[in-house]
């Protein structure tokens, strides 16, 4: 019978005070034990969320290991669709080394040196033996006769935990099981099979090497150790742990032993095996058993719980004002930022808990002057990477909340805690070259020597472990298409996808000429392409990858995935076995592992499942013994041992190839038969896509850490995707940067009787490129938005490129400089005119543009970069923009703003703008005055404009009703927009968000709504939160918090003056309206 995993999560710190009889196999004896280091923090509780919606990739992300997931939306949200379920970390690794690593073991001839020995167990037992083994174990002989004295004087015969990279052996390993083997003084004590011991002797060998040997049956079972399917291994020490004693409420509790020490002598050790470390697999709502959880106390160290998503991101399409979940540190929005004490200040202050962007310095120590040497790159504080950089820490402590315990209270899979800490960041980009891409970076620490596992402990007695061949790397499902932008699934196809993997090396049909060389450094496109087969994902149409069918339409596109930054490589790699080196140790490992499957054939699935029915995953239904095995492998292409199934479901490079065959590659799979699989070939045409994408081997010592990185790619087509991929490639080089965008502006606004004024600060005029130190700065563009921000006009004002791409809209009204200010900008001086005379440090002069700047842009016609109108300040005499200087904040400085008017504005009416600053471009390199060092020769790169605000935190970003202000005590001018309301209002509604407007309300009122029989539905009075100086809103839902039904209703409206705690009336007025659905 199956147990479900049920675990609560209010775990307190001083809940258990040391070890007592509840939680400790025996008696306690030392200080060590279960709760000796206090207990972690509910991960639960440390949970948050982040919204990355600078660009036209939109996602959420969350601190338990799923990057993206489509319980947290959006989920790989493009344009007007959503393409990703998950998008999740991976770390693995092995549990034990084969025996047929080592090729040199040979059967000991017992007859001749140990015949006592042989005549009586040779005929049931063969002991083989292994010099290579021994080498590699690296065994301390002398600590080691200090670990069997220690043991002794406990009362054991031999340690249980030898030194070296090395701690047992196990045979029959099975399902990522196994039997311990009995490790013996010498060759003589070896008695029964499964036995071992180290022969430092070695009578047999001239040379006298020492050798690991084993035994096995000989009575008609051949098992020889040289061979992988002998089923024997050298046990890592990280997989040799305590037994699972029982499934506690707060935590497992293990078999620590009569004395209740935790990794001591009389501990019951079992053989784990490999462990994979992920939170992708559980369909559990939520997701309490992840391995990934929020490192502890994520609330205090790595982001703050003073606001939550509602307040920051109610007013999106993604959420509502209601949503109370925590939110992680955003770069944008320094509510987010965590706190901590500063003492010379005696007050708490926020940080940003993550990186920043770094700079190129060729005068730091170390550096040869080579961008690709890191040692010439330094952090910049206070500037971050992307237009809005998302932060998180989780770690992999309660691993074993993925295992089932079965009735026996024996774990049915075998996952554990490595102690590593991720730290990571989710980059979002609203400039236009990287609209399209999201990167991730990561750096993973080995914290097992101090992180404090659930039941109070540390790993291997505060040790920790120095690891070997683990492989980090990433899982992704994509469905091409899974939601639209408001979260409807109607648009949802699955198992009708279809896969490519490109790389720039070997794709010749995409890369005829290789690999694209971009300012001297080769641009390594290696991406994995997902989209839909035929075009059509239900009542959306887009790019269909069937080359024998046209595409269906613009709604959808392409998704890839690149991996970017890897760890270093500790070992050679011989990736295709022909026995030549492909990486050397200290160059970057990139990608060492692809590989794809079905979702219903997904690493931990019992058997092969369908679109109906129970998936493993969910509480109660069945999961592989194997997954932890089956998921190691996969990321490191070990097909050792495999079953028919998993041959089929993981591995396409050549499945019926030997593993030893030279034209067999495990590592990286092909696509080119997988129309051939069965799959594929069931109807619809396609495949419900999923991958790993993995990096490794490499090893990993206590407190080192390693970089990784990948990044997510859109393309409206496969020529759009491909130059995504080769721009996100540059950044990359860049340290995942790009050229800036002037300052971004803020922008403030006031209203009138049907006009809305919008006011913008002047920063920008004077603002530099941080990468090109170009003061480039050439113009403002607003736009104007009636449904906040998702559409910044109508179908008519949508920009498309060359392929037929939208790239963007056109805006409300635009403003450059001048024919004359762009002719004699100073290049690096924020200065017109006078340029040769302005002596720059390396003692050349500054130079001036020399150019005109206006019209369609060389590089990209479709923008427009003006028409030299000069800025508003000195725009003719037009009276709905110019200049304006004056104390606007009442603290006595004054400040010069620019303005605009809008006149095209309907009273009650929601309307959003924001503003966005646009630079010159960089111009080819003929232009040696406007681009003095040669920055994107040969050709230059088009103008970038800054990020389009999101929210109403962003400072570019505004949403603002015009309307006349309250009407004092006046009750006749009262007016209700719209009126009939037809299903929905052009209020700036969303699927969280009906409502009808009041306006020209008195100073003091009460306004109440009835339907025409007269029961109230709802009432309120100028204090209620959705009221503004002479307007306020109704949701259309009644006191009871239900939605009304379609009708007439009254309105009343009483003015009133206010004493003290009473009101009196003044005026009153009736009213009705309609509500038709």
């Amino acid at each position: 019978m199956t147990v479900l995993l049920v675990l609560a999560y209010g775990i307190e710190p001083d809940l258990y005070h040391g070890v007592g009889e509840d939680f400790n196999s025996g008696i306690t004896t030392s200080s060590r034990g279960v709760g000796q280091y206090g207990y972690p923090s509910d991960p639960m509780s440390d949970r948050a969320k982040g919204y990355l919606l600078k660009g036209k990739v939109k996602n959420a992300v969350s601190n338990w290991g799923d990057f993206i997931n489509w319980y947290v939306t959006p989920a790989g949200l493009w344009g007007e669709y959503s393409y990703l379920p998950d998008v999740a970390m991976i770390a693995g690794i092995p549990g034990h080394e084969y025996s047929s690593k080592y090729q040199d073991w040979v059967q000991s001839d017992m007859s001749t040196y140990y015949n006592d020995w042989f005549l009586e167990y040779g005929d049931d037992l063969a002991v083989w033996c292994s010099e290579d083994l021994y080498e590699d174990w690296d065994i301390n002989s002398e600590l080691l006769v200090q670990q069997d004295q220690d043991a002794q004087n406990q009362g054991f015969t031999l340690t249980s935990r030898p030194n070296g990279k090395f701690i047992g052996i196990v045979f029959e390993t099975y399902e990522d099981r196994g039997l311990l083997g009995q490790r013996k003084i010498s060759l003589e004590d070896l008695d029964r099979i499964n036995q071992w011991t180290f022969d430092f002797y070695n009578y047999e060998n001239e040379n006298s090497n020492s050798r690991v040997c084993i035994t096995t049956p000989s009575n008609g079972v051949s098992i020889d150790p040289n061979l992988s399917n002998a089923m024997i291994g050298a046990i890592y020490p990280w997989a040799l742990r305590p037994a699972l004693k029982e499934r506690q409420e707060e935590f497992d509790l293990y078999e620590y032993g009569p004395d209740g020490d935790d990794w001591s002598e009389d501990d019951e050790y079992v053989f784990y095996g490999a462990t994979t470390q992920e939170s992708w697999f559980t369909r559990w709502d939520p997701s309490t058993n992840t391995d990934w959880q929020p490192s502890t106390k994520a609330k205090q160290n790595s982001h703050a719980t003073d606001v939550n998503a509602g307040e920051l991101f109610g007013n999106t399409v993604f959420t509502d004002s209601n949503d109370s979940y925590p939110l992680l540190a955003h770069s944008s929005y320094s509510q987010t930022w965590p706190k901590r004490f500063d003492e010379e200040s005696g007050e708490w202050i926020s940080f940003w808990p993550g990186w920043y962007a770094l700079d190129f310095n060729e005068n730091l120590e170390g550096c040869d002057g080579n961008r690709d040497n890191d040692a010439c790159w330094e952090p910049v504080p206070g500037r971050f990477v992307s237009d809005n950089d998302v932060y998180m820490e989780f770690d992999d402590r309660w691993a074993h909340r993925g295992n089932m315990v079965d009735s026996n209270n024996e774990y049915e899979q075998t996952g554990y805690p490595l102690g590593l800490k991720v730290k990571s960041t989710a980059h979002s980009y609203g400039v236009s070259f990287a609209e399209d891409i999201m990167f991730v970076t990561v750096w993973v620490y080995n914290h097992s020597d101090e992180m404090i596992m659930p039941d109070g402990t540390k790993l291997n007695g505060a040790d920790g472990f120095n690891y070997e061949d683990l492989s980090l790397g990433f899982f992704m499902d994509a469905d091409v298409l899974t939601h639209d932008i408001f979260g409807g699934i109607s648009v949802h196809t699955n198992d009708d996808d279809f896969m490519e993997y490109i790389d720039c090396k070997t794709s010749s049909d995409y890369y005829p000429n290789g690999c694209p060389i971009i300012n001297g450094k080769e641009l390594r496109v290696s991406i994995a392409v997902i989209g839909d087969w035929d075009g059509v994902s239900n009542s959306a149409y887009g790019y269909s990858m069937n080359p024998d069918i046209p595409s269906m339409g613009n709604d959808f596109g392409l998704v890839a995935v690149q991996m970017l930054d890897s760890p270093l490589a500790t070992d050679n790699v011989d990736l295709d076995q022909d026995g030549i080196t492909d990486i050397y140790i200290g160059e970057k490992l990139k990608m060492t592992d692809w590989h794809w499957f079905s979702w219903y054939n997904r690493p931990g699935v019992v058997f092969s499942e369908s679109n109906s029915g129970s998936y493993a995953g969910s509480p109660g239904v069945d999961q592989a013994r194997n997954k932890e095995e089956i998921q190691y492998k996969i990321m490191a292409g070990d097909t050792t041992n495999l079953s028919d199934d998993e041959k089929e479901w993981y591995f396409h490079a050549n499945p019926s190839l030997d593993q030893l065959d030279p034209n067999f590659n495990p590592h990286f799979d092909n696509v080119e038969d997988l129309k051939l699989t069965e799959f594929f070939q069931e109807d619809p045409d396609g495949l419900d896509c999923t991958m790993k994408m993995t990096s490794g081997p490499f090893d990993l010592a206590v407190q080192d850490s390693v970089p990784f990185s990948f990044c997510i790619i859109y393309g409206q087509n496969m020529e759009d995707l491909l130059a995504n991929a080769e721009f996100a490639q540059v950044m990359y080089n860049a340290k995942y940067q790009g050229f800036t965008s002037p300052t971004i502006p803020k922008l403030e606004s006031e209203v009138g009787d049907q006009y809305i004024k919008l006011y913008w600060d002047q920063l920008a005029d004077s603002s530099k490129d941080v990468v090109t130190g170009y003061y480039d700065f050439e113009g403002y563009k607003i736009y104007k938005s009636i449904d906040n921000g998702l559409n910044w006009g109508s179908e008519n004002d949508k920009i498309f490129d060359n392929t037929g791409v939208n790239v963007g809209w056109r805006p409300l009204v635009q403003f450059d400089l001048s024919y004359e200010e762009d002719f004699y900008h100073c290049v690096k001086t924020p200065q017109i005119g006078n340029c040769d005379q302005i002596i720059l440090p390396g003692g050349e002069s500054d130079t001036h543009r020399g150019m005109d700047i206006s019209g369609n842009d060389p590089l990209a016609p479709w923008f427009n970069l003006g028409s030299n109108t000069g800025m508003p300040s000195e725009t003719d005499l037009d009276s709905l923009s110019g200049e304006e200087c004056r104390d606007f904040d009442n603290d006595g400085t004054i400040e010069c703003k620019y303005y605009y008017i809008d006149n095209d504005v309907l009273n009650g009416i929601e309307y959003t703008y924001s503003i966005v600053s646009y630079d010159t471009g960089l111009p080819d390199s003929t232009y040696f005055t406007a681009n003095p060092d040669s920055w994107a020769r040969p050709n230059g790169y088009q103008h970038i404009e800054s990020s389009r605000g999101s929210t109403i935190l962003d400072k570019n970003f505004t949403t603002i009703i015009p309307g006349s202000q309250n009407t004092g005590d006046n009750c006749n001018q009262v007016r209700v927009i719209p009126n009939p309301y037809f299903g929905r209002s052009t209020l700036n509604e969303t699927v969280y968000n009906r409502r009808i407007s009041f306006m020209d309300l008195p100073e003091r009122y009460t306004l109440s709504i009835y339907t025409i029989s007269g029961e109230l539905v709802w009432s309120q009075n100028e204090s209620h939160p959705d009221a503004g100086d002479g307007l306020t809103f109704w949701d259309l839902r009644s006191v009871n918090n239900q939605e009304v039904s379609p009708g007439l209703y009254i309105y009343t409206l009483n003015a009133e003056n206010v004493y003290g705690d009473n009101r009196e009336s003044v005026c009153n007025y009736v009213g009705k309206f309609a509500i038709v659905r």
